[in-house]
């Protein structure tokens, strides 16, 4: 169930009601609306938004319901009132996927919203949303100075580090902060994670504050067997990572792709993953290493640069039996972003997962790391950043 309340709402030019309504026109347009506003619905696009004596869409599309980016908007077959009250109407639409209410008060400039799912499949995205007019809101200035008496807070800076790791930030407002560092690819793309320091008191108003030394403090023991992708939280150096912006860009990656170590290069990995298929990395493991390794276990550890939700994958090693499955990358437990549907080619929302991966899994000769889209949305999935695996 989807919850929105519109901020926006309309007057009927020609008359006033004293109490919300709904009024069929025809078998696929409505008006509902209250004597403060009133929109007129076809089947698809509410327009005619009348408030104030104006009409607040003209030109523009209006409102509409729609799943997975714009690709599918909700056409509307009946609508009736679900439940009245003293002082308030729900104002039922119905389609194939749901519902889609309107729950209209009689003094209330506008309206909330709520909609139940009957047949939706699955999302990368629901929204409704509101096209306006772009003439309707008055037109201001900003010149980056804080309202008066206006509350701050969520303040974010940036910088890079110099050759000695020395860095500053200018005209910081004071506050609390918390400090992350992370590598940005180069000499130095091998370093996973992120360092972070909480709690950094800048409170009182100064000149300045030195922080110290801060030591990040690697993971020690640990063997590499392979890395694919410089740690940088950006898809550069893979195929089309960084390319020019073109709608719908990962579709250009293969539902299946074979990597394999010590002879493909980075840039034969595709920047993203959408399609149902699967991706392996191919590496091989000499009985050597295997035994100096002992009982030691092995983790793989996966950087994503952005993900649109709407798209799973499995994650395995050496099979896709349930013995061979370390993990996923699934839908709705990972935070989403606009990365790929919008055709990011380099970052959107950095994600960092670890996968033990079993000394028993591992064999000598040729092993490999298997990525498969169990499930999809077009152009939602994961947007890479580097994939590693080492002993621990």
């Amino acid at each position: 169930m989807v919850f929105s309340l519109l901020a926006a709402g309309a007057l009927l030019d020609q008359t006033a009601l004293a109490s919300p309504f709904l009024t069929q026109l025809n078998a696929t347009t409505w008006v509902i609306g209250n004597d403060l506003w009133n929109m007129t619905q076809d089947e698809k696009y509410g327009t005619k938004l009348w408030y104030k004596g104006k009409d607040l869409v003209g030109d523009a599309v209006g409102h509409y319901t729609s799943y997975n980016g714009a690709r599918n908007d909700l056409a509307w077959t009946s609508a009736k009132i679900a439940l009245e009250t003293e002082d308030y109407i729900d104002v039922q639409f119905d389609a194939v996927e749901g519902e889609m209410h309107w729950v209209i008060w009689n003094d209330l400039p506008g309206a909330y919203q709520y909609f139940i799912n009957r047949a939706l499949p699955n999302l990368g995205e629901f929204r409704t949303l509101w096209r306006l007019d772009n003439e309707t809101f008055p037109r201001g200035r900003t010149d980056g100075r804080p309202a008066a008496g206006a509350a701050g807070a969520g303040s974010y800076y940036t910088t890079y580090a110099d050759e000695e790791g020395r860095f500053a930030f200018p005209h910081v407002l004071t506050g609390t902060y918390a400090l992350q560092a992370w590598a940005n690819g180069g000499e130095i793309g091998d370093v996973l994670g992120r360092f972070v320091e909480d709690d950094i008191d800048l409170s009182a108003a100064c000149e300045g504050k030195d922080l110290g030394e801060l030591t990040w403090q690697l993971p020690e023991g640990r063997n590499r067997i392979f890395q694919v992708g410089a740690s940088d939280r950006r898809s550069l150096g893979f195929k089309y990572g960084g390319a020019p912006y073109e709608h719908g860009l990962v579709a250009k990656c293969p539902a299946n792709l074979t990597f394999t170590v010590g002879q493909s290069n980075t840039e034969e990995w595709c920047f993203g993953q959408s399609a149902l298929g699967t991706w392996s990395i191919g590496f091989d493991l000499s009985g050597e290493e295997l035994t100096a390794a002992g009982n030691r276990s092995a983790l793989l550890s996966v950087s994503l640069a952005g993900y649109s939700q709407g798209t799973s994958s499995g994650i395995y090693v050496n099979g896709q039996g349930a013995t061979g499955r370390v993990g996923n990358l699934t839908t709705g437990s990972i935070p989403s972003d606009q990365c790929l549907y919008r055709s990011a080619t380099q970052a959107g929302e950095w994600h960092f997962f670890e996968f033990p991966v079993a000394r028993a899994l591992l064999r000598e000769g040729r092993n490999t790391v298997s990525f498969v889209v169990e499930r999809t949305t077009l152009w939602r999935g994961f947007l890479w950043d580097s994939i590693v695996l080492e002993w621990l």
